[in-house]
Formats: structure tokens, sequence, C-alpha cells
């Protein structure tokens, strides 16, 4: 509202071709902080004739109540591109200013055609300003307009009005310059650390002549960056002063040449990086005479970049393609992926890679490990050469990168191993990743990668006592008040939590044997003993636990003036137990018991001792005494098998033995004889009895009629042969 839109309007043929490509809108009154002006740009269908807003053009943005579109009009080709330029007056731009220089601009927008499609310049615009013209202007660009030749040099002009004045602006020559570069060798072989010989030419690419343009009295200021995109330059020029800035003096032809010689920075130019391309970057700008104002200076295009690129590659083994597609394969396998702080001691890594394709260029290899591991060695191959740096820290993770067969790794294999030290403190975590990246740098890049998962548990020592045997005579009383100790020690640096569990059977055969009075927790603590004589101090180190006193100090010669007894420090760690009844207890199922008390137990010290006191009624029942010889008090150390490991687990049972000793039978002498004469007499009846009825006699003569009879056969079967 307000904005006077359509005040002004603009029919643009960007392309020449005598139709109309767009039409600009003027609103030199749009509103945003003051009355700053704006054009839209519609494009129109050439199959229907409608119109699409493209998109809008304003001034400077910070300068309110400018107007900008209060003029327009389509000046011809400024740019000599072949397309229109069109000029947009803003004549209250910097109205207010103090300077007194006179306010008002003239915007230049020039024809742009991509793809077929014509537009003006997305580029910043052209913006000509009433203090750079004349001083004293006002209202400078309350009207414009162009496309003529006033001053006959062929280029177009434009008139821009201002209060009582106007002005003619001339238009510039502008240069478009070709850039070419050649290079002997064309290709670098690889090893080669001789000269490079650069032949530079610009060629003008205007239509108008040398003299016509201007360039005949212009001179060519130009740089060569070379190895532009390494900071570490493999190559330089000879002379580094002609590099740097070369001025020449554009002669009568359309083209100006100058030769360079490159030389390798080192003596062997193939240190680091021996297959991309040396780029050598060209920037240039063209300089002009000072003090003439009879001819427009020439100008180079402001849409083009005033630089180029050329690549001096080196010679590949690609089969006579662009690029070298390398192929690589790896495989990897640990040692183990279970890991025990404080037993494992080393961790290693096979690595296998292959290249069954072409050249791989600055083959690398980026390690991911966790930080508790260390670095120990690599063990390398003859071929090809590995070299690794320091590992860093990175997150929560350590990083070391190796460069494999640099700089070029053939069609090869390599298989190497890496050794970690394992760290003997406590990992946080459960799990880790170790992983291994192969990259490389070529056209097309190819990477492979392998992550393993390594699973940390943590070693601690306990032992229980070997199993013990506890006697009782049952004839001296029937109630017994005992104490079963069960002193845990070892070595447990990573505070693992494992658990004590003793096992007491309370009741058998439906009777009540024990009853669990009391438990106790006392734990050995490190001591040292300070003995203070008249002429020396003693330190002594040991343990001692709660409610027991430490060993007498063994008497020396000296006088003891002092006695001190000082802990040594240690965890402190409070042991947590519990107490139940349940009708199963420990690993290993035990007959006959129907009821147990179990004691738990949660450990996380170096040394425990538990000590369970117990009242044993035995029954008056003599089928039970018979049959209950023995009892067995359970103690059995147990842990998660996830997160720990017990390095002794053959110390982690144990039981005490109580043997029930039953009365003796005594039996009299005198019965005893009794008994012996009794026996022999009736041995010696039952012998007569049987001789009185002949049993030993009449089998001894059966046998003497046998063997007679057998006698007389044969005598008489002789005589019947003789006859």
């Amino acid at each position: 509202m307000g904005s006077y839109f359509g005040s002004e309007l603009c029919p643009v043929d960007v392309d020449m071709d005598g139709i109309t490509d767009l039409l600009l809108v003027a609103a030199p009154f749009h509103h945003i902080q003051g009355e700053e002006g704006r054009v839209s740009v519609y494009r129109v269908n050439h199959q229907d004739g409608s119109f699409t807003l493209a998109r809008t053009l304003s001034g400077h943005s910070r300068l309110p109540y400018a107007r900008f579109g209060f003029a327009m009009a389509t000046v011809g080709d400024i740019s000599q591109d072949q397309l229109t330029d069109v000029a947009i007056g803003a004549p209250l731009e910097d109205f207010g200013a103090d300077d007194g220089a006179g306010f008002g601009s003239v915007y230049i927008y020039n024809g742009h055609s991509t793809n077929q499609l014509v537009d003006l310049s997305t580029h910043q615009p052209q913006r000509i300003r009433a203090s750079a013209v004349a001083p004293g202007l006002h209202y400078f660009g309350m009207s414009v307009a162009g496309g003529l030749d006033f001053s006959g040099d062929g280029l177009a002009d434009i008139t821009v009005g201002a209060l009582g004045r106007a002005a003619v602006l001339r238009a510039r020559p502008v240069v478009r310059l070709k850039v070419s570069m050649t290079f002997i060798p064309e290709a670098l072989p690889i090893g080669f650390h001789g000269g490079v010989k650069v032949h530079l030419c610009f060629e003008r690419r205007s239509g108008t002549t040398v003299a016509e343009s201007g360039l005949g009295e212009t001179s060519l200021n130009f740089t060569l960056d070379v190895d532009a995109m390494k900071q570490r330059k493999r190559m330089q020029c000879s002379d580094e002063r002609q590099c740097q800035s070369s001025l020449r003096k554009w002669g009568a032809g359309p083209q100006l040449c100058e030769p360079f010689l490159l030389l390798p920075t080192e003596k062997q130019l193939c240190q680091e990086d021996c297959f991309s391309s040396i780029i050598v970057k060209v920037s240039y700008q063209l300089q002009t005479p000072e003090g003439r104002t009879d001819h427009p200076q020439p100008v180079l295009d402001v849409h083009s970049e005033p630089s180029a690129y050329f690549q001096l590659p080196y010679e590949k083994a690609c089969k006579n393609k662009l690029f070298c597609i390398a192929e690589l394969q790896l495989d990897t396998t640990l040692s183990q992926r279970a890991l025990v702080v404080g037993l494992t001691k080393e961790l290693t890594m096979n690595i296998s890679l292959t290249n069954s394709g072409e050249d791989s260029y600055m083959t690398s290899m980026a390690l991911n490990y966790p930080r508790n591991l260390q670095f120990k060695r690599i063990q390398k191959p003859p071929s090809p050469n590995i070299q690794c740096d320091d590992p860093k820290p990175e997150a929560s993770v350590l990083v070391m990168n190796c460069a494999i067969g640099h700089p070029i790794l053939k069609r090869s294999s390599a298989m190497f191993s890496l050794v970690w030290q394992l760290e003997e403190s406590a990992f946080p975590d459960r799990t880790a990743n170790i992983s291994v990246s192969i990259t490389n740098y070529n056209e097309n890049r190819s990477s492979v990668s392998k992550t393993h998962s390594l699973w940390f548990k943590h070693a601690f020592i306990a032992v229980l006592p070997k199993p013990s045997v506890m006697y009782l005579n049952t004839s001296q009383a029937l109630s017994y008040h005992r104490e079963f100790l069960f002193d845990i020690y070892g070595e447990n640096p990573f505070g693992a939590k494992f658990q004590l569990q003793i096992c007491v059977p309370v009741k058998l055969q439906g009777f009540q044997l024990i009853r669990v009075k009391n438990l106790t927790k006392t734990q050995p603590v490190d001591f040292e003993l300070v003995v203070t004589f008249s002429s020396e101090q003693v330190l002594v180190h040991g343990d001692v636990t709660e409610n027991h006193d430490p060993v007498p100090l063994q008497a020396r010669q000296g006088v003891v003036d002092d006695v001190d007894l000082q802990p040594a420090g240690g965890d402190g760690a409070d042991t947590v137990c519990t107490q139940k009844q349940e009708p199963a207890c420990g690993s290993n199922p035990v007959e006959r018991v129907e009821e147990w008390h179990s004691v738990s137990c949660d450990i996380t010290s170096d040394k425990e001792n538990v000590t369970v006191s117990a009242e044993l009624s035995l029954s008056q029942s003599e089928q039970f005494r018979r049959d209950v010889t023995e009892l067995a008090i359970l103690g059995e150390i147990s842990f998660n098998k996830s997160l720990y490991e017990g390095l002794n687990a053959e110390n982690h049972k144990t039981k005490i033995t109580v043997i029930f000793l039953k009365d003796e039978e005594v039996y009299s002498l005198s019965l005893i004889i009794q008994s012996s004469v009794g026996g022999l007499l009736v041995l010696i009846v039952v012998i007569a009895i049987l001789v009185k009825c002949g049993f030993f006699k009449r089998k001894y003569q059966q046998l003497n009629l046998d063997s007679m009879r057998q006698s007389q056969l044969k005598s008489d079967s002789l005589l019947e042969e003789e006859n």
C-alpha cells in the first residue's frame, strides 16, 4: 500500500533475439525502514505470455529513503558479452549525508545466461554514486537512458539525470583472457628429481583489437602458486621472484607468453606424495597507466575469476585410465576378546592387508582402542614399510595412525601384528571396541574397516582355609557351644565384589540339631608397629585383627622407650552379611539335611574373618545317634563371572567336618574265656560223633576196594592175551 508499485516498467530482451524475456516492475516507495524502494523481476512465459515472479531487487540495505527503482532503463551491452544490461536509479540514496558531495546512485545489472535460461546476474551489481561522478550532484539517478554510443568508441554509453544536470558515463572495454600452460615432461615419473619446463600464455578472447581495447598500453601482473594445494611444497620456481610477481607489458599481438622452470624442493621429489597432481595456480590482473583520460582503461570481466588452475600429474600404472582403482581387503584377528585386568598381560591383533587392484596411494591405517591398552610394539614385515605415529587421546579412546607402504602400496599383501599391554588398573566399562580403518588418497578412495568388541573382567584372589575336622565326644554331654571360623585372605586390588556363603545344617531327620547364636565379622588391618629404643627406632609391618591382640614383640637388647601401633592404611570396606533359613544351601546338594542356616556376606576387601557361633544339641535317641556320625559346615565363595575372574577356584570351597565320638563297649574277660571253652567242647563232641558213626573210616575203605578191583581187572586181561 503506497509503494507506487508499477510506477516504472522496463521490458528486457536479455539475449537480444527480439523477444522480451523479463519485465521489471518498480515500487520506489516500498517501505521497510523508510522508503527504500524495490524492483520486482517477472519472467515472461513465451508460450502463453504469462508472468512469473522470479525475484526482487533492492539497493543498499543500510540506506533508507533511497527510492530504488525511481527510474529504470535498458542500457545496451555494456559488459560486451552479447547480453542486455539494465540501469536502475536510486535518486535519494545518501540523502542527508553531511559531506556535501551530493546524493543519489545508479545500479548496473548485467545480463546473464545459463543453460538456455536468461536472467539478470545474481552477482553484486555495479553501484555508481553521485560523489564518484562529480561533486554537488543531487538526485543523481532520477532518470536513466542508454544504448547509444555518444563517444564513438564502439561501446554503449549511459546518460543519468540529476537535479539541473545530466552525466554521460562511458563504458570501459572488457577483456576476457584465456590462460594456458604446458609442461615438459607432461607427467612426472616416479622417482623424478629433475626440472620441469613450464610455458604460460595469456590470450585475449575479445573481438576488439588490441589497440581498440587499450591493451597496447596495459601491463599484466600475474603470480604463480606452485603446488597450491599443499602446505609442504614439492616443487618451486627456480626464480622465486619471477613467480611471486611478474609484470609484463602487453604487446601488439593477441598473446602474452612467459617461460618458467620448476625444480623439486627436496633432493627426492617423492617423499610423501607421489600420486596427486601438482597444482599450479595462476592469478592475474591488469595494470593500466595513470593519468590518461582520453580513452577508458580496459578491465577484466568481473563475472569471471581472474585465476586459473593447471595440473602436473604423476605417471600412474592405471592401464591408460584417468585414475587408479585399488581393491583393499582387510582381515583382523585378536588373540583374545575377554581381557582380565590383573591377569592378561598382552593383547595381540594380527592384521592382513591385501591390495588386489591397482596402486593404492598414501595408504593409511587408523586404530581406535580403549585407553587402558598401552601400545607396546608392532611386528613389521620386511615389505611394505610401516610407520606409526604416537597414540593420541581422542574422546574416550586412543587413536594411532600408521602409514603403510607410503607413497604407493602396489599389488601386494602385508601381514603384521600389533601388541598392546593391558594396564593393571580398574577399567570402568564392561565392554569396549577396538577398530581398524584402512583408507587411501586415490581419486576414487577405497576404505575398509573392522571392529572387534572386547569384554573386560577384573581378577582377584580369595583363599578359604583347607577343610578341617572337629571332634565331639557324645558321652560327655548332649549340648555343645562351638565357633566355626572362616578366614579369607588374598588380593583384591580392583575391589571385586564376591560372596562368602556359609551353610550350617540345622535340622536332620526332623530334629533341630544346631542353633546359630551369633555371627561375627572381623577384618584384618595392616599396621605399623613403631618401637623406639634408646638408641634407634624400629618399624615393624604386620596385620592385626579386631578382637585379637597382636603378636608380642620379640625381646631384643636395649631399653624400650615407646611403643606405638599405627594403622598402615587400607580400603576399610564394610562387609554386609545376611542370614536366612532355607531348605537347600550351597552349589552341591547334601542328603538328609532338611533345613540349613545360610549366611551370605558381600566382601570387597583383601582379608575377612567370619565366625559363626552355634549351639549343638544332640538327640537322646539311640537310633539318631547311630545314624548321624558326622556333620559338615560348608563354606563357598561365589561371584559374578561376567565381571570378575577368581584366580584360584580350587580354594573357593571348604568345610568343617564335625565327627561325633561314641562310647566304647567293655566286655568281661571271664565271659570271653567261658565262651571260648564252651565252643571248644562243642567242637570235640561233634568230631567224636562223626568218628563213632564211621564217617571218616567208611570213606577210606571204599577207596581201597575200588583200587583192588581195578588191579584185578588188569591181571585178567593179561592172561587172556597169553592164551
